[in-house]
């Protein structure tokens, strides 16, 4: 039976229950970054969103090592085109071979680490501001909600950050951490932002790859089309 979100946050207990796992997993794979963690105001008590655990539990657990968050994000740059040339010749001679030869649900996989996400709130007057300064993601931006044909979403607003706009955002409290939220924040480093703006922008790819790790299932199965459409592609060309 598929997991659903029917509410945004679950207890360690309950991410167990739902995964078929016992407490020590679901720690494990929060120190590892798989499941993700949501803090309650009083500050002690650990939860887990439903989101991470739907996202874990559709994903293939076999498809390796994730990869280092340059190679992840070189291999979703490559599969739209770009060069990606701050990897390594080898690096990118590894990445093309998993395009050949893995599947769309096992490179979703290894290139989980391709960002950190956060989820926030913000007072919806700042959207306006932080979205200018942020780089679109997933379909808040109108170019890709037409071209995945999904209704571009207003009132919520999927980015990419770097390390240091996410924490001055915060600092000054443009933005901040609660049980609800408004934002889907993608926080990649410094330098990496830096390159991904001067290539014009969040690749599709990883557009779609944000898709097929949100819990809405149309937007799961859209992300996926998505991205074996441009799997094939990119073997067409190759």
């Amino acid at each position: 039976m598929p997991l659903r979100a029917d509410k945004t946050l679950l207890t360690q207990q309950e991410a167990a229950q739902r995964l078929n796992v016992n407490q020590s997993t679901i720690s494990r794979l929060l120190t590892s970054n798989m499941l993700e963690p949501a803090t309650r105001n009083n500050g002690r008590n650990t939860y887990v969103t439903a989101e991470s655990v739907i996202r874990y539990s559709r994903q293939h657990h076999g498809g390796g090592r994730p990869m280092s968050p340059d190679m992840a994000m070189g291999l979703l740059c490559m599969l739209d085109g770009w060069d990606a040339d701050w990897l390594t010749s080898m690096q990118r001679h590894r990445i093309r071979g998993r395009l050949q030869t893995s599947s769309p649900d096992e490179l979703a996989w290894i290139v989980r680490n391709r960002a950190r996400t956060m989820r926030v709130y913000a007072f919806p007057p700042n959207l306006p501001t932080l979205r200018s300064q942020a780089l679109d993601g997933g379909v808040t931006d109108e170019k890709v909600s037409l071209r995945f044909g999904l209704a571009s979403k207003k009132d919520v607003l999927e980015c990419y950050m770097s390390e240091t706009m996410i924490n001055g955002f915060l600092a000054d409290w443009t933005v901040r951490e609660t049980d609800t939220s408004n934002m889907i924040v993608h926080i990649v480093s410094d330098r990496m932002f830096t390159l991904i703006r001067e290539h014009g922008g969040i690749p599709l790819a990883a557009c779609a790859v944000d898709l097929m790790e949100s819990a809405d299932p149309r937007e799961y199965a859209t992300g996926l089309e998505q991205f074996e459409s441009m799997i094939e592609e990119w073997r067409s060309r190759s």
